[in-house]
Parts: C-alpha cells; structure tokens; sequence
C-alpha cells in the first residue's frame, strides 16, 4: 500500500523558501511573500480541481506536488533579477526543475512519477503544450496550467485593480492605453502575445484572454466560485471596445459555467436512474 505523505514536501518547501527573506530589502520580501502565498494558494487550486474531477488518489498526491512546486524558482528569480519577466531573466519553470532535481526535494517518488512531475512544472508556463504521451503526465500539466492561471487572475486583481505595481504587471505601467491587436485577439478569442503588451492595462487584458486556454470545464467552477475576474473587469476603463472585449469574455466563460452545471445535473440523474434500476 502507498502511503501518501505530503508533510515532508511542505517542510521542504518553506524550509527552501525561508532563505529567500534574509534581506533588508523590502520589495524583495513583499514578493517573496507574494509568491510563497501564491505557491499555497495554487495548491489548494489544484487540489480542489482534481476532486471536482474525480481523480485516483495517486494522480491527486502528484497534482498536489505539482501545485506547491510549480514556481520554486520565482523565489530565487526576484530576489537575484527584481522581476518576474522570464525575458529580463531566466525561464522560471525550466529554472524550477533543475532546482529541484539539484535539491533532491523529490526523491521519495518513483522515477516515473519524478518525470510527470518535472514535466508539469517544466509546461506550466508555456503559451502551448507540446504533444505528451503519457495520459497522467499530460493530465498534471493542464491541471497546473489552469489552477495557475485562476490564482493569477486573483493576484492581478488583488494588486492591480486601484493600482500599479511593476513585479505583478512585468514592468509596465498605464492604466489608460492599449493595443488595439490585442481587442482585435480577445474579440477573435485568442491568447495574446505578450510581446504585444504595453500597459497595464494591456497586461491586464492579456490575463482575460487566458480563458480560452482553460483545459477543464470544471476549472470554470471554481473560476465562478471564487470571482477572480470580477476585479480585474472593474478595474478596466469603459469605452465601446472594452465593453465589447468584456462580454465576450463574460458570455463565454457563462456558457461553459452552464455547460459543466447541465452536464453535473445529467449526470446526477443518471446515477439515480442506476440506483433505483438496481433495486429490482
């Protein structure tokens, strides 16, 4: 029998973190802390997401482990480079699994499991998934993806809503101006290059179109459940293309909310068809 122990990554976890506050600077613990709550917060993203999925305890466990380890090496990141900007510094995800192969943090998995999990942390951050052909390592990749994103789309509206703040928008500042390209991809439903992003305001609705490159219809449970879009579409100034930008992305996470409740109410029933045909 297994036996699924999560403590010992935890102790791991802040124990590594724990260095990364020996500064005076105060910036440098203000995002620390920032990413040490968000690696918390991710976890019990992910972990929710894989019970409304209804996934093996094993996958779980992984998915868990995935969750808390994902941005290990943010920490590292801001307290040498001041930014989170994977351009002005190194890949962090990339960055992330020679860090923790270096530690050792994951030596009490299997080599087959290590690798689902290397290759989890190693996608989470790509604008695309590559093609993976083992089902549970490629399962653990959309599920760190998605639960990454809903805890982002918190971040950005928790610290961009009524301000500016350069590390959570890469730099950039603006609440005002936008690039027309990137109405033109949320109004198409397309993910946007970054490399379009001038403001924060385009940085901010460069985060909306992530929506579309949501994996789980489930995933749209807790998105609704948690409200992690409202702020973030308050805080956007009102004219006719933003109004546009943001019905669409409303109309469309609406209807995939409604797709998983209609799909949860079939289901339901059907199990009671089965139940009560079972009786006789």
């Amino acid at each position: 029998m297994v036996y699924y122990n999560f403590t010992s990554y935890l102790r791991d976890f802040k124990s590594y973190v724990q260095k990364w506050y020996s500064t005076s600077d105060e910036i440098v613990i203000k995002n620390i802390k920032l990413k040490e709550e968000h690696s918390y917060r991710v976890r019990d993203n992910i972990v929710q997401l894989s019970k409304l999925l209804g996934l093996e305890k094993e996958v779980c466990f992984l998915a868990e482990i995935v969750g808390l380890f994902h941005d290990i090496a943010r920490f590292p990141q801001f307290y040498k480079f001041k930014t989170f900007d994977d351009r002005k510094s190194f890949d962090h995800a990339e960055k992330g699994v020679e860090i923790l192969k270096q530690q050792a943090i994951l030596e009490n998995l299997t080599l087959k499991n290590r690798q689902r999990v290397f290759s989890a942390i190693k996608y989470h951050n790509k604008k695309n998934l590559p093609e993976i052909n083992d089902p549970i390592e490629e399962l653990l990749a959309k599920l760190i993806r998605d639960a990454d994103k809903i805890d982002i789309w918190y971040v950005v509206g928790d610290e961009l809503s009524e301000k500016e703040d350069p590390s959570i928008s890469l730099g950039y500042s603006g609440k005002q101006e936008y690039n027309p390209k990137i109405i033109d991809a949320l109004l198409n439903r397309q993910i946007v290059d970054y490399n379009l992003v001038r403001s924060t305001l385009d940085f901010k609705l460069t985060t909306l179109a992530w929506v579309y490159d949501i994996n789980f219809l489930e995933s749209f449970l807790l998105i609704k459940k948690k409200r992690v879009l409202e702020p973030i579409i308050e805080s956007l100034p009102i004219n006719s293309e933003i109004r546009k930008v943001v019905d669409i992305i409303q109309k469309f996470v609406r209807e995939r909310y409604i797709g998983i409740k209609k799909r949860a109410i079939i289901e339901h029933s059907i199990r009671v068809r089965q139940e009560t045909e079972s009786c006789y």
